[in-house]
C-alpha cells in the first residue's frame, strides 16, 4: 500500500468514525506538516499516531533532513520489528503491559482539569512532604508567590501557562483593538499588545514560505488571531476571555498548536543562533527542522530550554520561571528568558516586557503569581 493511501485512510477514518470527535485538521497538519509524533485527544478517545515523519515524510523530514531515504527507514523499521530482540529491561513485560499502563497514564492525565482555579503555594505541600530538598523552596515560594493555577500535564502545560498568563496581565492592562484607541498614546503593554497582533497576523504567510500546509495552518492561525483579539473585547474578563478557551479541549489544541508553529518558525528563521544549542542539549537532532519536527510540533512533547528561549525571541518579551527543583540551596531559581534581558527594575526594556510568570516543578508547568 503506497503513504498515500495510508494516509487518506487514517484521515477519512478519523472523519467518518462516529465515535471520536477528533477534527480532521489535525490528522491532515501532522501528515503534511511531518511531525515526528503527534497526540490526537478526543473528549472520549485518545489516537496515537508515532513516528508520522517516517511514514508521511515531506521536504525536509526526518527522512531527508538526516540524508536517509525512506526505503532504508522501512528496512531498518522491518529489522526492527521481526530481527531484533527485545532489549533487557523488558524481560518479563509483556505489550498487554504497557499497553495497560498508557490507558492508565491517559486516565490519570485525562483527569486532571486543563485549567484550574487559583490555589495557595502550600497546597503543594502535600505531594512533596517527603522530600526534604523541596520543602524549604516551597516555603520559599509561598513567600514570593500568592498563588499558582494549575493546568493538566498533558504535554502543553508550558505552552498552556504561557497563552494563560500572557492573557491576564492584557486583561488586566484593559488592552483595546487598535482602532478603537484613537488617538490616545499607547501604553506599554498596549503597544506590545497591538505589536503582537500584528506579529501573529504576518506569521502565517511566513509559515508558507517555510512549506507548512494552508489547509490546516489557517485554522490554528485564526484561533490564535481570536484568542488573542478576545482579550481586547469590550467587558473582557479572565474567565470568559482567557481561562473558558482552554478549558475547550479542542479549542485550546488549535490556540496551542499554533504556538508551536510560532516557536519553530522563529527556530527555523534563526537556525545558525539556535543550532548550536539544539546539538547540545538536543543531541538525537541534527539540524533545527529535525528538532521541530520531533520536540516542538509534536503535540505530546512539551518545551524545554530551547523553545522558551524561542518564543520569548519570537514574541519579544520576557517571561519568568520559578524553578522548584533538586539543585542545592533552599530558594527557589528565578530564571528570566531572554537571559540577556534584565529582570526587573529600571533596566528593564520597554521593548521586552514581562508577559508571563510561570512555575517548573519536575516533568511540569503551572501558572504563578508573584506577590505585589
Amino acid at each position: 500500500m503506497q503513504i498515500d493511501e495510508v494516509a487518506l485512510q487514517i484521515a477519512t477514518g478519523l472523519r467518518t468514525n462516529p465515535s471520536s470527535d477528533l477534527p480532521i485538521e489535525f490528522t491532515i497538519f501532522a501528515l503534511a506538516s511531518g511531525c515526528s509524533s503527534a497526540l490526537f485527544v478526543g473528549d472520549e478517545d485518545f489516537v496515537e499516531l508515532t513516528c508520522i515523519s517516517k511514514l508521511f515524510g515531506r521536504a525536509g523530514s526526518t527522512a531527508e533532513s538526516t540524508g536517509m531515504s525512506t526505503d532504508a527507514i522501512s528496512a531498518g523499521a522491518g529489522a526492527s520489528a521481526g530481527e531484533t530482540a527485545a532489549p533487557s529491561y523488558r524481560d518479563g513485560i509483556s505489550d498487554t503491559d504497557i499497553l495497560k499502563q498508557q490507558d492508565e497514564i491517559k486516565a490519570e492525565v485525562g483527569a486532571q482539569a486543563l485549567v484550574g482555579e487559583l490555589e495557595s503555594p502550600e497546597s503543594l505541600i502535600p505531594e512533596y512532604e517527603d522530600n526534604p530538598v523541596f520543602l524549604p523552596k516551597l516555603r520559599d515560594l509561598a513567600a514570593r508567590f500568592s498563588g499558582i493555577r494549575r493546568n493538566r500535564g498533558d504535554g502543553n502545560c508550558f505552552y498552556r501557562s504561557f497563552l494563560i498568563s500572557l492573557g491576564e496581565r492584557f486583561v488586566d492592562a484593559h488592552v483595546v483593538a487598535a482602532d478603537k484607541r484613537g488617538d490616545a498614546a499607547a501604553s506599554p503593554l498596549q503597544a506590545k499588545y497591538e505589536q503582537l497582533l500584528e506579529y501573529v497576523r504576518d506569521s502565517k504567510d511566513k509559515l508558507l514560505a517555510f512549506g507548512y500546509p494552508d489547509i490546516t495552518l489557517s485554522d490554528f492561525h485564526e484561533a490564535l488571531l481570536e484568542y488573542l483579539g478576545g482579550l481586547a473585547a469590550a467587558g473582557a474578563t479572565k474567565e470568559t476571555h482567557v481561562y473558558a478557551p482552554f478549558r475547550d479541549q479542542m479549542t485550546g489544541f488549535y490556540i496551542i498548536t499554533m504556538l508551536r508553529c510560532l516557536c519553530s518558525l522563529e527556530l527555523l528563521s534563526n537556525e545558525e543562533a539556535y543550532l548550536p544549542y539544539i546539538l547540545g542539549l538536543a543531541p538525537h537532532c541534527a539540524t533545527v527542522k529535525m528538532f521541530c519536527d520531533h520536540d516542538v510540533e509534536a503535540v505530546h512533547c512539551d518545551a524545554d530550554q530551547i523553545q522558551i528561549m524561542a518564543i520569548a525571541n519570537g514574541w519579544r518579551c520576557r517571561l519568568q520561571i520559578a524553578y522548584l527543583d533538586a539543585t542545592p540551596g533552599d530558594k527557589v531559581q528565578l530564571l528570566t528568558f531572554p537571559q540577556d534581558q534584565p529582570a526587573e527594575g529600571a533596566a528593564a526594556s520597554s521593548d521586552f516586557p514581562l508577559l508571563a510568570t510561570v512555575l517548573y516543578r519536575p516533568g511540569h508547568y503551572d501558572v504563578t503569581y508573584p506577590k505585589a
